[in-house]
């Protein structure tokens, strides 16, 4: 039953006047607070609890419960210690009724003493505490602090509280309290929660539709009133999901100037990520950040700000949002990078964009950017995909920049020679894909190029049926010379870059025709002008030797279904013709019953190289 001690006898005894306490209690306070532990309606026990614990008991305990230590919980079950060794009889004195007693006390600290520990008056308890309290008595003449135990210490989170209560109650005496609850501030955060919530169903995606618009709504409201983390957060939320709103966008940006003072740098930085991956190019706020970016550089201990990696994405963002309006800003920069440059480990180095390191590196920071490269052994850390910046980064060398390549030590051309060989391993894993719409679009583009490369193990040839698409518009244009019946395909390797589509010339088969699919999201954020890195792919591809044919998005929505299939048409004949007219000077052609001349060398050889031309296209 959980109790120390458990009686039943016929022993005499009165019960004490004012107890009221019914039959079969447990512990309780009895009249003047004498405390017993059990006993019936008419025979009180035999046992009485004195108040003060340095008194002996009116009862003897055994010999074993004089051994026994209550602390020592083993030897028993449950805990309790060992059976009573000693037989008992059962016989009884005559005139007496049969009792019996539990030969196994249950300890003080038992969990089965709960309840019976709960049943102590308030004053008794009061009393433990004094006497816990109570100064020891002091050994040799030394004076002895008093011991506060672990559960009486004080609570400092409730002295706290009692002292913000009092605080708040002498200031609405006097006058001085103002309420804390703000009803902008519950705006501002159920805006934000449904912004959440909204944002984590469609990640990955392009959001649309009404919710997005009433969100849309509700942040233009209140950007006035955010502060710059909220600004940030709000702008963060919506280009996760590619929302495409340019007035919203600029609703938010146009309250950064009333914080930009105050601003942290890695906030500035953020805050020219956010502009870039939504390709808002607002000079005048990249100029800005620009300005502010550069009075942080000169502060002392920004080593400890600013990380590696986020210097790597504000290079980013600067080469692809192409600003250079600002150059004191853009050489304070590069110059901060040049001093860092020993800080970036192979992993960092693979994330800068080949822009940033063609067309915003001077000679000095290239050279120590490849020389940093070439000892880190960037590129063969990790995997193959991870390559294809460094990889394009080498190929625009090879093409552009040869000059840089030849003043290099000999140890970093093997570098390179090595990491060109690495690329080109397995012929797809560092292509750099065409930039996609949204995340998901992306994924499709890395798996439909790894199935493109699977060899058949029937015919021992890669599927190259497999198409690659990199938007919507692309789909488009591909169902259309599918109409047409024109034979092309879809994702194309050259170098390190993938071809939108190649279509197959109707009058020459051996040409081809190469179509540049440009969708919205190539072009900056209100604009028709192509973003940094569209221009960066479209150079290399010249040098290649590839002629491109534009396909814009501004002007394929502004077509219906049947002017599509003529705007296609006028493209292929075009491309045809131009084909024909260059036949001659790339690969010469001679009528039937001419001899084969070669290259032209004297007027006579290319005037007959013309004529034969002449014939052929009759």
């Amino acid at each position: 039953f959980g109790v120390d001690f458990f009686r039943m006898s016929d022993h005499g005894g009165h019960r004490r006047a004012g107890s009221g306490s019914p039959p079969w209690t447990r512990e309780g306070v009895v009249g003047d607070g004498d405390v017993y532990a059990f006993g019936d309606e008419d025979h009180p026990p035999a046992r009485q609890v004195p108040e003060d614990p340095g008194q002996p008991e009116t009862r003897e305990p055994r010999e074993w419960r004089k051994q026994w230590d209550p602390e020592d919980l083993g030897g028993g079950v449950g805990g309790l210690p060992p059976a009573d060794p000693e037989p008992r009889s059962d016989a009884l004195p005559s005139g007496q009724q049969k009792s019996w007693e539990v030969s196994r006390p249950v300890p003080p600290n038992h969990p089965s003493m709960v309840q019976y520990d709960a049943g102590r008056h308030p004053r008794h308890e009061d009393e433990d505490r004094q006497r816990q309290l109570a100064v020891a008595e002091p050994k040799d003449n030394a004076i002895v602090a008093p011991k506060t135990p672990a559960s009486y210490a004080p609570n400092k989170e409730l002295i706290k509280a009692e002292a913000a209560a009092t605080q708040m109650a002498t200031k609405m005496r006097t006058g001085e309290w103002r309420t804390l609850y703000d009803e902008m501030g519950v705006r501002h955060r159920d805006f934000f929660q449904d912004l959440r919530r909204h944002r984590d169903r469609e990640k990955g995606t392009v959001a649309t539709g009404p919710v997005w618009k009433h969100l849309a709504t509700q942040a233009k409201n209140l950007a006035a009133d955010f502060d710059l983390p909220g600004i940030l957060e709000a702008i963060k939320l919506f280009a996760s999901v590619r929302f495409q709103d340019y007035d919203l966008y600029l609703r938010l940006i146009g309250e950064v100037p009333r914080y930009v003072t105050s601003a942290q740098p890695l906030q500035l930085i953020q805050l020219l990520r956010l502009l870039a991956r939504m390709r808002l190019r607002e000079r005048n706020y990249v100029d800005m950040i620009g300005a502010h970016l550069r009075q942080s550089f000169r502060s002392v201990r920004l080593n400890d700000v600013v990380a590696p990696r986020y210097l790597v994405k504000a290079a980013n963002a600067f080469a692809e949002l192409d600003v250079r309006s600002n150059p004191k800003a853009v050489e304070a920069f590069l110059t901060h990078v040049e001093h860092r440059i020993g800080e970036f480990d192979a992993a960092a180095l693979c994330k800068f964009s080949a822009i940033f390191v063609i067309d915003f590196m001077g000679a000095s920071l290239r050279k120590a950017f490849l020389q940093r490269c070439a000892e880190a052994q960037a590129g063969f850390q990790g995997e193959l995909d991870e390559c294809r910046n460094i990889a394009a980064v080498e190929f625009a060398l090879r093409k552009e920049n040869h000059s840089v390549v030849a003043g290099m030590q000999p140890w970093v051309k093997r570098y390179l020679e090595k990491l060109k060989q690495h690329c080109s391993f397995d012929g797809w894993g560092a292509v750099s894909l065409p930039k996609a719409a949204s995340t998901r679009d992306e994924l499709e583009q890395v798996a439909a190029l790894a199935h493109k490369h699977q060899v058949n193990p029937v015919s021992g040839q890669s599927k190259r049926s497999v198409d690659i698409f990199s938007s919507n518009l692309h789909r488009d244009v591909s169902s259309c010379l599918s109409y047409l019946g024109i034979t092309h395909e879809n994702g194309v390797e050259s170098g390190p870059f993938l071809l939108d589509i190649v279509a197959q010339d109707m009058a020459q088969a051996h040409k081809k025709i190469i179509y540049e699919i440009n969708a919205p999201h190539h072009f900056y954020e209100g604009t028709e002008q192509l973003t940094a890195e569209r221009k960066f792919r479209q150079r290399l591809l010249a040098r290649l030797g590839h002629k491109l044919h534009h396909v814009n998005a501004h002007q394929w929505s502004q077509l219906s279904p049947a002017s599509r299939i003529t705007f296609l048409l006028r493209i292929q004949d075009e491309a045809t013709k131009a084909n024909i007219q260059l036949a001659p000077l790339s690969s010469p052609t001679r009528a039937p019953g001419l001899k084969s001349i070669g290259v032209p060398r004297t007027p006579r050889q290319r005037l007959a190289l013309q004529q034969a031309g002449t014939a052929v296209r009759a």
